[in-house]
């Protein structure tokens, strides 16, 4: 009876054919992909391409781009919708950005991993609002905090408030614009009630131009009544000299120089 033996013969993978599926995770690689994550936090994109992750970080570059383009030359903000809108895409780019740069490409996501998120995510958060300022001063707007009541109940207290400083560059100023202004080192923000060469004057908290009567719905007159800012005038503003602008309980000249209208 014969039978028929087979012999295999046992030889090694190539080294190239091996997949690398689980990297190493090493001091070094750690330090590295912190790198990243920080590069990350300021630009959206410069930490993958330092981990070499070239697609990835091209579109974030791309996003990052888009983002600026919508604040000069689109200029978003000049509507609030518009700027709420530009806040949260940027906060939520940064954070994808800074927490695909800590995990993309990890061997295994263990709690060393979340803690890194915990600090990621604040950090992206602030490299968001340093663009976000950044890119508003550079669009032509600026942020404004109001501590004065005067322009109560359309300004309260404590509100903040978007400026364009270039809108007076291509329009005129209006009846009614919200204006934002510096005299002798202070910042004013009031409505524009007359311009150059009208005739303006108050009666009894009742405010006329060039015979005109204002009607003002926006006005709260609260507390005692204030007899030089209830009744004055008549006053003539020459042509192209000033403009009057109204706060909401008073009223008060300002200067064209250096005006920026208040975004709706």
């Amino acid at each position: 009876m014969y039978s028929l033996c087979f012999v295999l013969e046992a030889r090694p993978i190539p080294e190239a054919l091996v997949p690398d599926t689980i990297p190493s995770d090493t001091p070094r690689s750690r330090r590295r992909r912190l790198t990243a994550v920080i590069f990350s936090t300021l630009v959206p994109g410069w930490g993958q391409l330092l981990l070499g992750q070239r697609p990835q970080s091209y579109l974030f570059f791309v996003l990052t781009a888009a983002l600026g383009g919508l604040y000069w030359p689109a200029r978003l903000p000049q509507s609030y919708r518009g700027w709420v809108f530009l806040v949260f895409g940027e906060i939520g780019l940064w954070m994808i950005a800074a927490s695909h740069a800590a995990v993309s490409g990890h061997p295994t996501f263990h709690r060393f991993s979340s803690w890194w998120l915990i600090l990621v995510l604040p950090a992206a958060f602030l490299g968001a609002l340093v663009f976000t300022n950044c890119a508003l001063a550079g669009s032509g707007f600026h942020l404004y905090g109001n501590p004065s009541t005067s322009m109560e109940p359309t300004i309260a207290r404590r509100d903040h408030v978007i400026a364009d400083l270039w809108y007076f560059r291509q329009h005129p100023v209006s009846r009614g614009d919200i204006v934002i202004f510096r005299r002798e080192g202070t910042v004013f923000v009031k409505r524009v009630m007359a311009l150059g060469g009208s005739t303006i004057w108050g009666e009894d908290t009742v405010v006329h131009v060039d015979h005109e009567t204002l009607n003002e719905p926006y006005v709260s007159h609260d507390g005692y009544p204030q007899n030089q800012l209830d009744n004055f005038g008549p006053m003539y503003q020459r042509e192209n000299s000033s403009l009057w602008a109204i706060i909401e309980k008073s009223v008060s000249t300002a200067a064209l120089q250096n005006t920026a209208r208040l975004m709706p």
